[in-house]
């Protein structure tokens, strides 16, 4: 089968200290232990929007945002971070913090109040814990006098404007700046090793620790908001996209980038801005609403019509209801598949270290871990190898992504490693439910996600996972410290190695999130797209799966 190319985008996540700022391209390998958060703990979310994104997009698509998302609190940055506020409060009961402004810091507690958010004001003078209303947050000790105590946070997590980033462009390095002042602001009984600093002046998902990378007591500092350093030609200095933080009471913190035109009428196939503004006119607000009309109300609207009509009311079917929706006639592979998943180094991959499998399906199908017991030994690529042309000989490959990621990082590690399965593996049936179901002639169904990323339509179909506070971004950092430790010590067998456990139980339930979706794929066969019943027998609706 034809090997799509490998999907490369440029991944960074930059460390630097106060005293030589290290370069942000992700070009020195560091050593530091990622923070992982606690198993099965819930995090604080913190939702940054900015006024550019409140001006272009309509506030029923604000909305949908929100309440997929579901923040503790949300961030006002800029541009014109002044007229977020007004824009979404009246209906909305989620905080709103803005640093910067007025005189009283901006406070709320999260996390079953084990995190404090603060917003300081805009003052020069130091920030003082009695200033802040939330700080002592519950009741559950008292003094020898039997008078009443708070109990402290177990992390703080500050959003200032205060930071910014400088940028070197002789020496390709950049650093934080104002960071000293900042910190001699904030109280002094707050440690740093406690505290997350979100700037909304640093650009979303950029991440630097500041201090000695080898100590506890470190600063780590998040963007959430645009730069206004100068980086260059062709870097774009604001864009409308909005940025989750998750951040757990032990300091891990992750942050994902969200479009916010993925929700609301703007998340339907073939619905942009001026579609969207014609719905809404028509009395239609959300996918639901769409979704519970019939289509001919949908192609009677203008420049719409049937065929594009039956594409939006199909969408919003799938977003409203949570399932798959038939859009095609082109068939699933015959015979039993191999979900498979990978885990890498990064998005731009030199190894693939570990491949999970899922033999059967999602209930008692049994999953298989092969991975490297040593930074680049390939041993783990023959044991798959010979599993596939063993147990497995003839069976459909499925991954999710796979012609894009999966399946040509895995043909370039046996050309490393094991060349004498080149041959074999090119001869396997590799499938892409993704590609089948959004491009393959057209599409061949519509998708419950918000996005197509797998979590993001399994969970609509019932998937839930097991393993939590941890991602594809995250579990790299974490092998990539553990091989650069192991790759540097003069007894290997000395390195703590990682919760690999833990890891594995990751791809696991990557690997049962996709059977899901393709359980899900089979099951629509023979599926009316306009409704949730089976076509009968003699219905000329084509199936989306013929099996033997």
């Amino acid at each position: 089968m034809t090997r799509e190319s490998m999907l490369k985008k440029s991944h960074s996540n930059a460390e630097c200290s106060p005293e030589r700022p290290l370069f942000t391209d992700g070009g020195i390998p560091s050593d530091r232990q990622r923070v992982l958060p606690p198993a099965d703990a819930r995090p604080t979310h913190i939702l940054a929007l900015s006024g550019a994104i409140v001006q272009q997009y309509h506030v029923e698509t604000l909305l949908a945002l929100v309440e997929s998302v579901h923040p503790d609190a949300i961030v006002a940055v800029p541009p014109f971070a002044n007229s977020v506020a007004p824009a979404i409060r009246r209906r909305l009961n989620t905080p709103i913090l803005q640093p910067g402004r007025g005189m009283r810091p901006d406070s709320i507690t999260a996390g079953n109040d084990e995190i404090l958010i603060v917003a300081p004001p805009a003052s020069d003078r130091s920030l003082t814990i009695e200033a802040i209303p939330d700080h002592l947050s519950t009741k559950e000790t008292s003094d020898s006098e039997g008078e009443s105590q708070g109990k402290l946070p177990e992390h703080y997590c500050i959003v200032t404007d205060a930071l910014s980033l400088s940028v070197d462009p002789y020496e390709r390095s950049a650093g934080v700046e104002g960071f000293s002042e900042y910190s001699d602001r904030l109280p002094t009984e707050w440690s740093h090793d406690r505290m997350t600093h979100l700037s909304t002046a640093l650009r979303a998902g950029f991440t630097t620790t500041l201090g000695d990378r080898l100590e506890q007591n470190s600063a780590t500092i998040v963007g959430v908001g645009n730069s206004e350093a100068n980086l260059g030609v062709g870097h774009e200095r604001a864009d409308t996209s909005a940025t989750v933080v998750s951040i757990y009471h032990n300091g891990a913190v992750s942050t994902e980038t969200v479009q916010p035109e993925r929700f609301g009428l703007r998340s339907l196939t073939q619905v942009g801005q001026q579609r969207a503004e014609t719905l809404r006119q028509a009395g239609f607000e959300s996918p639901s609403a769409i979704a519970e009309t019939n289509v001919a109300a949908i192609a009677q609207l203008p420049k719409i019509g049937s065929r594009t009509a039956v594409t939006i009311h199909t969408a919003a079917k799938a977003t409203a209801t949570g399932c798959v929706m038939p859009t095609g006639d082109d068939s699933l592979p015959h015979g039993d598949p191999v979900f498979i998943d990978i885990e890498t180094d990064g998005r731009n991959p030199s190894t693939a270290w570990l491949i999970g499998v899922l033999d059967g399906d999602v209930e008692n199908g049994n999953y298989l871990a092969f991975r490297e017991m040593r930074p680049g030994d390939g041993t783990h690529l023959d044991a798959f190898m010979t599993w596939l042309t063993g147990t497995a000989m003839g069976r459909p490959v499925v991954a999710w992504h796979g012609y894009n990621f999966d399946f040509p990082v895995i043909e370039d590690q046996l050309r490393q490693h094991c060349p004498e399965y080149v041959d074999a593996w090119n001869e396997s049936y590799c499938f892409d439910p993704l590609y089948w179901a959004r491009d393959k002639n057209g599409g061949n169904a519509a998708l419950p996600g918000r996005t197509n990323k797998l979590e993001a339509v399994a969970r609509p179909l019932g998937w839930e996972p097991t393993t939590t506070g941890i991602d594809g971004q995250t579990i790299a950092e974490v092998y990539v410290a553990w091989r650069t430790r192991f790759e540097r010590a003069s007894d290997p067998r000395s390195v703590t190695e990682p919760p690999w456990d833990r890891l594995e139980r990751y791809c696991e339930d990557d690997v049962r999130a996709l059977a899901t979706i393709y359980e899900a794929l089979r099951d629509a066969a023979r599926r009316d797209p306009h409704s949730s019943t089976p076509v009968s027998e003699n219905s000329t609706q084509g199936a989306l799966s013929d099996f033997t």
